[in-house]
């Protein structure tokens, strides 16, 4: 609708960049198609190149180009690094995983409240990418910009989320982070009723051995 009403599909942002690069960097394909103007498009930088296979999920397409330019990720900006938080906040599976997978810093900190992938797992009730983040070495503990850690953003998103995430596991979030080193939370903080149950069950059987 925008391009049938004229609107520059060349025109730059703040970073420099076009729409079609833009759409590359967040691994929107279908608009990148409907933007890409190849004698102006085709020309983006190998860092970008290298970022644009990871944000679709193209894990042979990234592995290639890391093997060809191995401190490729080291060469990366802070804002290129950030399109991981930024991107599992979208819920990109794909995209997280091949990150991850390529040597991205996990904990790096991003998105809408400056906060690492793990906790946008989390807030999202995303147990799959919360566990493999989880198995790859994200720390619980990382900080998120309102000062805490997933922690609290399971008390947020077990009690407030239900609705906008209908597929939010929050009782099997709680399960991966106490399997991977989290204590079980001081009776103070307020969870949803089954994450709750949950923790309590776990007290139990503390107390019982």
């Amino acid at each position: 609708m925008l391009l049938d009403a004229g609107a520059d599909r060349n025109a730059r942002n703040s970073d420099g960049q076009t729409p079609y690069q833009f759409a590359v960097l967040y691994g929107q394909t279908d608009v990148a198609a409907l933007l890409r103007v190849p004698e102006i498009n085709d020309a983006l930088s190998p860092e970008d190149a290298f970022v644009a296979a990871c944000a679709r999920g193209d894990r042979e397409g990234a592995m290639m180009r890391l093997s060809a330019t191995p401190d490729i990720v080291q060469r990366l900006s802070e804002k290129q690094l950030k399109l991981l938080p930024n991107l599992a906040e979208q819920g990109n599976s794909a995209a997280v995983k091949t990150m991850v997978e390529a040597g991205w810093p996990i904990d790096v900190r991003g998105g809408d409240w400056d906060a690492s992938a793990l906790n946008f797992a989390v807030y999202r009730g995303d147990v799959e990418m919360t566990e493999f983040l989880l198995s790859h070495g994200t720390d619980w503990r990382q900080k998120h910009g309102f000062g805490g850690n997933a922690r609290g953003t399971l008390a947020y998103g077990s009690k407030n989320n239900g609705e906008e995430f209908e597929q939010g596991d929050w009782p099997g979030y709680a399960k991966a982070l106490i399997l991977h080193g989290m204590p079980v939370p001081a009776d103070e903080y307020e969870f949803s009723e089954d994450v709750t149950e949950y923790f309590e069950r776990l007290r139990g059987a503390a107390e019982a051995t």
